[in-house]
C-alpha cells in the first residue's frame, strides 16, 4: 500500500497579525496543533518499514517521492494511555531544524488560524502528562481545547543523535572479533619464519 497525499502545505496562507496558523490532529482523544510553518504535507498511512533495535517510539520509515522519512509514534513519545481501539489514519509529515520526520497521528482534524490572545500557558495537568518542555500553551476556538506542540523539542536533536546510535551499541562485540582474527593471521607467518632460521 503506497503512501497517498492527503494535502500538501507547500504555500501556507500568510498569518495574519496575532494570529498562528495551525494544523490540528487528534491523538488519543486529545486534539494537538503545530504551527503550519512545520508541516510539508499530510499523507494517509500506508507501508511503514520498521527500523530493528530502535527506540520503541520509531515506528520505522515510510518513501515519500524517493526520501526516506522516520515516523515517529507520538503516542508513545509521550507514553500516552489510549482508550478503545482507534487507528492511525494520517502521517503529519514535518520539518524542523535539518531534518524532516513523519509524525503518526489518529487523524487531521483541521487548518486554522488562533488568535494569539487565545493561547494561554498549560496546566500542570498537561505538562506532568505529556512533558512540560514538548508544549507551548493551549489555544480555545469554539469550546475545542487544543494542544500546542512545539516540534523543535519534540523532534530534539540529542533523541536523533541516540537513535543513530542504537544498532552501534546492539553489536558492539562484532569488530573486536574481526581484528582478533586479523591478528592472528600476521603473527603465524612471523613463527614460521623464525623456525626455519
Amino acid at each position: 500500500m503506497s503512501t497517498e497525499t492527503v494535502t500538501e502545505m507547500r504555500e501556507p496562507a500568510r498569518e495574519e497579525a496575532n494570529t498562528v496558523q495551525l494544523v490540528v490532529f487528534s491523538l488519543a482523544g486529545e486534539e494537538y496543533g503545530v504551527g503550519i510553518l512545520d508541516v510539508r504535507e499530510i499523507v494517509r498511512i500506508g507501508k511503514i518499514t520498521i527500523i530493528p533495535d530502535s527506540p520503541d517510539f520509531v515506528r520505522g520509515v515510510i518513501n515519500i517521492r524517493s526520501k526516506i522519512v522516520g515516523v515517529i509514534d507520538l503516542e508513545k513519545r509521550f507514553t500516552l494511555q489510549r482508550e478503545g481501539d482507534q487507528v492511525s489514519k494520517h502521517i503529519v509529515i514535518a520539518e524542523t531544524g535539518d531534518g524532516t520526520f513523519g509524525l503518526l497521528v489518529d487523524e487531521v482534524t483541521d487548518v486554522l488560524r488562533l488568535p494569539e490572545e487565545d493561547i494561554k500557558e498549560a496546566p500542570a495537568i498537561i505538562t506532568k502528562k505529556i512533558g512540560i518542555d514538548y508544549v507551548k500553551g493551549v489555544g480555545t476556538l469554539d469550546g475545542k481545547l487544543i494542544i500546542l506542540l512545539d516540534l523543535g523539542k519534540v523532534l530534539a536533536e540529542k533523541e536523533l543523535i541516540e537513535l543513530s546510535k542504537v544498532p552501534r551499541r546492539e553489536h558492539p562485540k562484532a569488530q573486536p572479533k574481526k581484528k582478533e582474527k586479523e591478528t592472528k593471521k600476521r603473527e603465524a607467518p612471523k613463527e614460521k619464519v623464525s623456525k626455519e632460521q
